[in-house]
């Protein structure tokens, strides 16, 4: 297992920070809640401050492995481990037909899907997003053999999804 220095991941989410403002853009609303629940890699409960609504949101332009697949639980705990209870800021893109909101996530600045992808959490979902920063950062960590790119023979979650379907 790689580990790397603390000032690294310390300076990666400065650069995340600054990276945030040039892609976090709303095109939906916006609001500020506590993260209350991790369901998975990509899919938070966030309760929003104002109305004290509970919100499931799918962190945007990322996959992260299916609980059921390998790297799946590590992928989970990423997020559980740097956002639960903590506040963060959504920007929402859309809604998902399964009543999901589709967010930007933002966490003292830093882009949460953007984290997820540095570090080999999840796949940059280029089927719906096409952020050439998103794809350099999973460039970077598959480079860098970090997080899930550790293992030879992953399964993109999308492929693993439909194989489930078809058995």
């Amino acid at each position: 297992m790689h580990h790397k220095p603390s000032i690294l991941i310390t300076i990666t989410l400065l650069l995340l920070v600054l990276i945030c403002a040039t892609i976090c853009h709303s095109s939906g609303p916006t609001y500020s809640g506590e993260v209350v629940s991790i369901i998975d890699g990509d899919t938070i409960h966030v309760r929003e401050y104002a109305t004290k609504e509970l919100h499931k949101v799918r962190l945007a332009g990322i996959d992260a492995p299916e609980l059921d697949q390998p790297y799946g639980p590590n992928a989970k705990a990423a997020p559980e481990a740097i956002l639960k209870y903590h506040t963060v800021q959504v920007q929402v893109q859309a809604n998902d037909k399964y009543q999901r909101e589709i967010a930007t996530v933002s966490s003292k600045g830093a882009d949460i899907s953007a984290f997820m992808l540095r570090y080999g959490f999840a796949w940059h979902y280029k089927h719906f997003n096409s952020s050439t920063l998103y794809a350099q950062l999973e460039h970077l960590a598959r480079s860098e053999h970090l997080g899930l790119w550790e293992y030879e023979g992953n399964v993109p979650p999308w492929v693993w999804r439909k194989r489930k379907i078809t058995r």
